[in-house]
């Protein structure tokens, strides 16, 4: 067998070795679908790295680097990996300390929207033991008992569906809590697991995969910098907005608007209804003007922002993105949602590159 291939024309053996290392890519691409749970932690210690290679650079600019280059780059990973931990315990701290000063605010204002609200269902139960008639009245009151008992049952299996949920990622909890370690090491030896994964690639489609695997990389992170760059300009602005207006939960709303922003789809109406009941249960008639700018900013980052960067990212049209997102959400879920842009760009520049080689090969 492997003396009729290299028996075979050198633009047929380029190709076949094209076609390799493409189905390797897919079918390394189907186990970390698979094994996304316990990847996504090492993607996240990889996105981050990247994020802080400017301090890597800064740091290897220095006389240390020139005189104990290897005991300079272990303090300046060393360095940067704090920075990273301390700019993320920071915004972790800032949001607990938004949402405590939230639910505060909520909580103050909350036993007068409560109690507003029992009058008014004690004179609309009044008016309706006044005015229906008793015949109707019989046959109604079974249906909002029930519909009383549904709502009940839906708040409880909701709790106890997100226990769950926190239960059954414990694990994950936990690994990322090794993110920091992660973090040095590729800082630290940033090729040590492209060669570990090289080594064990087959040599005759180890430059080819290896180009595919790099292509993709740089995508997905350019992607998450991209999401990253346009949740912060989202929170940012509507936190500057609404405080100018004076609603009272600006600082929480705008890191929920950043981070609502970074989930595809369900993002935008997951904000809209928290936002909704946290503005009129503090001041509802700032509610109207607190919905007109979250429209006005979205208009504006779908419109301009959004697909100029998304453009440049991976290089997908946005229509193509819409009917990515759509597809893998409808197949895949909320997951394949949030993977499907990233996914559909690394796709995209690895069949560029396939393509541009196979041509080569044929010239």
């Amino acid at each position: 067998m492997l003396k009729q291939l290299t028996d075979l024309p050198p633009p047929v053996r380029r190709r076949i070795r094209l076609i390799a290392a493409l189905l390797v890519a897919v079918a390394l691409l189907v186990v970390a679908w698979q094994l996304l749970l316990v990847i996504v932690p090492l993607a996240v210690s990889a996105v981050i790295a990247s994020l802080l290679i400017p301090v890597m650079r800064f740091g290897e600019r220095t006389p240390l680097a020139r005189r104990w280059p290897r005991f300079n780059r272990l303090a300046v990973a060393g360095i940067a990996t704090l920075l990273g931990a301390v700019i993320a315990l920071a915004v972790i701290g800032i949001g607990a300390y938004a949402l405590v000063g939230g639910a505060t605010t909520i909580a103050e204002v909350a036993p007068g929207v409560i109690a507003e609200a029992d009058t008014a269902f004690v004179q609309i139960e009044a008016a309706y033991r006044e005015r229906v008639p008793k015949g109707i009245q019989e046959q109604v009151d079974p249906s909002l008992a029930d519909f009383r008992d549904s709502i009940y049952d839906s708040a409880v299996a909701s709790v106890e569906k997100l226990a769950n949920l926190i239960q059954s990622n414990i694990g994950q909890l936990v690994t990322l809590l090794a993110t920091p370690i992660a973090v040095f090491q590729f800082l630290y030896r940033p090729s040590a697991v492209p060669e570990a994964a090289r080594r064990l690639i087959p040599a005759p489609i180890r430059d080819d995969l290896g180009e595919m695997a790099r292509l993709a990389g740089v995508t997905v992170i350019a992607y998450v910098r991209v999401q990253l760059v346009g949740a912060i300009m989202v929170g940012v602005t509507l936190w500057l907005l609404y405080w100018a207006v004076g609603i009272k939960l600006a600082l929480p709303l705008g890191m929920l608007a950043g981070v609502t922003e970074l989930v595809p789809v369900i993002g935008t109406t997951l904000f809209l209804l928290l936002m909704v009941i946290a503005v009129a249960l503090t001041d509802l008639r700032l509610l109207p003007l607190a919905v007109a700018f979250y429209f006005l900013v979205q208009v504006i980052q779908n419109s301009f922002v959004t697909p100029r960067l998304h453009g440049l990212a991976l290089g997908v049209h946005p229509m193509g993105l819409v009917l990515s997102i759509a597809t893998f959400g409808m197949f895949f879920g909320i997951i394949g949602a949030l993977v499907a842009a990233p996914v559909t760009g690394a796709a995209y520049r690895v069949l560029q590159y396939f393509g541009r080689e196979w041509e080569k090969a044929g010239e």
